[in-house]
């Protein structure tokens, strides 16, 4: 006597993705949580030097002037153009239109 045939279909897992993916465990994440707010008690309680206030503005004083003058460098040279062209010490029209739209 044979066995009998079966005809159910073969299992097949059900996943929302092509990929099997692993969680994070929990003591991780309480690892991190942990360790952000100590980072963020700690930062509450610094309270900086007034030299390294007085570093830290020169620094951010020093960025901004030469932010400000690598956009200013294309203005100055316009409003020079300009000003030659309005003096009448210059009569180069189209050369003062390339500055401007350069």
């Amino acid at each position: 006597m044979s066995p009998p045939v079966r005809t159910d279909p073969p299992y097949v897992p059900i996943r929302h993705t092509r990929w099997a993916t692993r969680r994070t465990p929990r003591w991780v994440l309480l690892a991190v949580a942990v360790v952000l707010a100590g980072s963020v008690l700690v930062a509450l309680v610094h309270k900086p030097s007034p030299s390294q206030r007085a570093a830290d503005l020169r620094g951010f004083l020093g960025d901004m002037q030469y932010d400000i003058q690598s956009c200013a460098g294309g203005a100055r040279d316009t409003l020079t153009a300009l000003r030659q062209i309005e003096s009448g010490a210059s009569h180069d029209v189209g050369t003062a239109v390339y500055i401007a739209s350069a």
